[in-house]
């Protein structure tokens, strides 16, 4: 593709400025691996997992003009995908809440044990949310994500 190795802010910024599709492949085949094993890391599901790495490669392409030139590529494009997969686990968890009430008593867990479950992720959450977002991004990057150190530290 490219003579010499190109970085992804200035492939970013190609297909910002001419649209060259060429240079957006190029971000795509080097980061969709990463992209789709940290959805899989959150959703647990490959299907789901590749939907979230094509949304946030759309979710990219439409908002390239918002990204800072001057700040890291790869941090940017896990925020898409973690906030992605993170809103479609929401999603599957309301989905799967309406689903339950419908399954028959016979076939249901233990629902004290349900919604002690719930609340503790409801509370967990709640906390999550209050810390402001350069502390809590790294706290779901490593436990969500399942990013190291050096990744989150990018």
């Amino acid at each position: 593709m490219f003579a010499e190795p190109v970085g992804d802010g200035e492939l970013l910024a190609r297909f910002a400025r001419r649209g060259d599709r060429e240079a957006l492949g190029a971000l795509f085949e080097r980061h969709a691996g990463f992209a789709y094993r940290t959805a899989l890391a959150v959703l647990g599901e490959s299907g789901a997992a590749e939907d979230v790495v094509q949304e946030a490669f759309l979710k990219l392409v439409a908002s390239t003009g918002s990204h800072d030139p001057a700040r890291p590529f790869l941090p940017w494009l896990k925020v898409l995908v973690i906030r992605r997969a993170l809103n479609r686990r929401r999603g599957e968890g309301r989905r799967a809440l309406h689903e339950a009430r419908s399954v028959p008593a016979s076939r249901q867990v233990d629902p004290q044990m349900q919604e002690e479950r719930r609340e503790g992720v409801e509370r967990l959450r709640a906390e999550l949310a209050l810390l402001p977002e350069e502390e809590r991004l790294p706290l779901v990057l490593q436990y969500h994500a399942g990013c190291t150190y050096e990744e989150v530290a990018q």
